[in-house]
């Protein structure tokens, strides 16, 4: 008889990610359709009635108003997102959904056959509310969520720190859309967590703003035009700011970029700049 699959997900602000236990003992990250191993957190509603989940669904956004992203920082909560072309509100809970049954799916596509179990991350700062509403999206989606387990304990394993040693570790979690830093206490196979500390509204996402409101604000003085949100390109220019930052972060002190909505815009920012525009953060 096959030894029973459990789904192993990270249901993320930004982004997420599931995997599974291969019989060698081995994790396997499962990749979406479209071949990359996380998939945008990202829910789509088009006129048609049709939904879209993950990269398709970020691909456009900008042109559709009936996107939904970081949802996770509302669950947990009472607050609903109105959809127009449904004319519907919708739960935290029930976006979420979307994104676990469309990994549930792909993950199923991969393995031949179905999955009904599935364990599922959560910060360590959630409270029961949040713990339940992510518990409620799982079986939502069809899943039968055996566990929710902390972000920084499955951290700690996937390093894997699950050794007989006693000792306290410190897991610093930075994501797109939440922050925590939390202590654990490992020993005798079992993990803790003593202490944590966060913001459930502070990530990548935030910092992207910042820079694109800086960019936004150049366009404006070097050539007048008054740039609103929907008018960047989120595909194209915040990717390219994204990568760009993330080198300017770890190897450069100066990146390059060229706005495509105006031919005249050529900046440079540097790391300094980065820096100080995100002090505030």
């Amino acid at each position: 008889m096959a030894k029973e699959i459990i789904l192993g997900i990270d249901l993320g602000t930004t982004n997420s990610v599931v995997s599974y236990l291969q019989a060698d003992g081995k994790v396997k990250v499962i990749p979406n359709p479209e071949g990359t191993m996380t998939t945008p957190s990202v829910v789509a509603f088009k006129a048609s009635g049709e939904e879209i989940v993950g990269n398709a669904a970020k691909r456009q956004a900008v042109t559709n108003p009936d996107t939904v992203s970081s949802i996770k920082r509302k669950m947990g909560s009472a607050e609903k997102v109105h959809i127009n072309a449904t004319k519907k509100d919708y739960t935290p809970q029930e976006i979420s959904a979307k994104i676990l049954a469309y990994m549930k799916k792909y993950a199923e596509e991969n393995i031949g056959h179905k999955i009904e179990k599935a364990v599922i991350t959560v910060p360590a700062y959630f409270n029961d509310a949040q713990r339940q509403a992510t518990k409620d999206a799982g079986q939502i989606a069809g899943l039968d969520v055996v566990r929710i387990i902390n972000e920084p304990t499955a951290a700690a394993l996937a390093y894997g720190l699950d050794t007989n040693k006693s000792e306290k570790i410190l897991v610093y979690d930075l994501g797109g859309g939440t922050f925590d830093v939390s202590i654990l206490d490992i020993g005798d196979g079992t993990f803790e967590v003593i202490s944590t500390a966060g913001d459930n509204k502070l990530g990548g996402d935030d910092w992207d703003k910042v820079v694109a409101d800086w960019i936004k604000a150049q366009i404006k003085i070097e050539t007048g035009l008054d740039v609103n949100d929907k008018m960047l390109n989120k595909d194209s220019l915040m990717q390219q700011k994204k990568q760009r930052l993330n080198f300017q972060v770890h190897s450069q002190q100066q990146s390059h970029f060229h706005s495509s909505l105006c031919l005249a815009m050529d900046q440079s920012t540097s790391k300094q700049l980065f820096q100080e525009l995100n002090s505030k953060i």
